[in-house]
């Protein structure tokens, strides 16, 4: 065995196993995800048709029609950030599979790679959120602390 051969990482014969079953359960979640993105649009869709076609009918709910707008708007802003972590599972899954049929060093560098990626966007996405959060916390508790609140 040469020195460099030596050097490369290798993965017993259970763990290509249980590397195979992740990449299908992570297949599985990701094709879960893009069927739930498609009936997040679909909803967003009916939602605006709702809000637009439907208040020349009487006797319609002004609030009801507010939230359908509000629902067909923000789906899609919704649906925008929540497409790339699914589609980055779905890329980490196939690539995995094919590393772990292979049995290929290289594959799955690139695999791992995949899902770094993943957990990096889910990551920041966390700590947008949070932060977010802690914004309207704040600008909350202020008006709290102002009274702003009170009528």
């Amino acid at each position: 065995m040469t020195e460099q051969q030596d050097q490369q990482p290798h993965l017993a014969q259970d763990g290509w196993e249980a590397y195979h079953a992740a990449a299908k359960w992570a297949r599985f979640l990701a094709w879960i995800g893009f069927a739930l993105l498609a009936i997040m649009l679909f909803a967003a869709v009916w939602a605006l048709r709702l809000a637009y076609f439907t208040p020349r009918i009487q006797g319609i709910n002004k609030d009801m029609i507010s939230m359908a707008m509000y629902f067909g708007w923000s789906s899609p802003v919704i649906a925008m950030l929540y497409i790339f972590p699914v589609w980055l599972l779905y890329r980490f899954s196939r690539t995995a599979i094919r590393a772990s049929r292979q049995k290929d060093i290289g594959v799955l560098r690139d695999s791992f790679q995949r899902l770094h990626a993943f957990f990096r966007y889910i990551g920041i996405l966390m700590i947008v959120f949070l932060g977010i959060y802690l914004l309207f916390f704040i600008i909350a508790g202020t008006a709290a602390m102002l009274g702003l609140g009170e009528q």
